[in-house]
């Protein structure tokens, strides 16, 4: 098992294995503790999050993965699954500290497992939301911890991680034909998808060239009113207050970096006012940039 506390945008994004992500913190500081495994091909991950930020995450499209949501003070209680389609694509926000969990497999493996389970088990073609019964939960959960725990202690054998792989997907199997499944409402569907043309046209037009609403709009086809709506509901902020966090999370990126200057790494995403620029920064991210960039070149030990 791996363990990492982590407090860098890189660091934290290189851990989503089975998926590309990118994160844009809502806080100055950002602290997540991923506990990780493989057992041969099964991934499972534990991750705590100590800050609010939003993040984008396109799932990789041979590996299938369910997440989950746990409380934080650890206490037990109904478990609702998300099972990802192929190549799923999903953005939201949290509101602070937060833990959640995930289990991967190839594809083709889930592939076999329905011919020998005798049932579909096979990623969706469109989000599926599983609540197991509070026993299987239990189960299903404590399970999960234990491997990541008993992966920490040396020298596991290979016959005791093949057995607990079994039982993992075991109770996994178990789960998903038990449980009440239920797929992401029409309306719910639009609005991802809504989210998805959005995410990617901005992605399209480079890191470097600023976005704006109307045009926006107007290249996914979506009103401005439909949009904000959808943004408020995912972001939990409007489309205009995104384009300007995804801009400024790039600008502090490059100061954290080693960028040259404020003023360069301002300009190069579009912020053409340096003064506008700092205050708005300090207002995100509770310090000036030129903080930031001071913070950066001071030598470790130092201070």
């Amino acid at each position: 098992m791996v363990t990492k506390d982590l407090q860098s945008l890189d660091a934290i994004e290189a851990e989503h294995i089975a998926s590309d992500a990118r994160i844009f913190p809502l806080e100055r500081e950002l602290r997540w503790i991923v506990r990780r495994t493989d057992l041969d091909g099964l991934w499972l991950l534990h991750v705590r999050e100590f800050e609010a930020r939003i993040r984008h995450i396109a799932m990789q499209p041979h590996r299938m993965q369910i997440y989950w949501e746990l409380p934080w003070d650890a206490a037990r209680g109904p478990l609702t699954l998300r099972r990802c389609p192929p190549q799923d694509e999903d953005v939201r926000r949290t509101v602070g500290r937060t833990v959640w969990a995930a289990i991967s497999l190839p594809m083709e493996e889930m592939h076999t497992l329905s011919e020998i389970a005798g049932e579909d088990l096979s990623a969706p073609d469109i989000a599926q939301l599983v609540t197991p019964t509070l026993r299987c939960s239990d189960q299903f959960t404590e399970l999960h911890h234990q491997i990541l725990q008993h992966q920490s202690e040396p020298a596991v054998q290979p016959e005791v991680q093949r057995a607990l792989r079994m039982q993992m997907i075991h109770r996994l199997i178990e789960c998903i034909v038990t449980g009440d499944i239920q797929p992401a409402s029409l309306t719910l569907r639009n609005h991802a998808d809504i989210m998805r043309r959005f995410h990617r046209y901005v992605v399209e037009q480079g890191e470097d060239r600023p976005v704006y609403v109307p045009e926006l709009c107007q290249a996914i086809s979506v009103p401005e009113r439909t949009l904000r709506y959808c943004c408020e509901q995912k972001l939990g902020m409007s489309p205009r207050a995104y384009l300007t966090l995804r801009r400024l999370t790039l600008v502090r990126r490059a100061l954290l970096r080693g960028a040259a200057s404020v003023a360069d790494a301002a300009r190069q995403y579009g912020f053409w006012h340096v003064g506008r620029f700092a205050q708005a920064y300090r207002a995100q991210f509770g310090e000036l940039p030129s903080t930031t960039i001071k913070a950066q070149r001071q030598p470790r030990g130092e201070g």
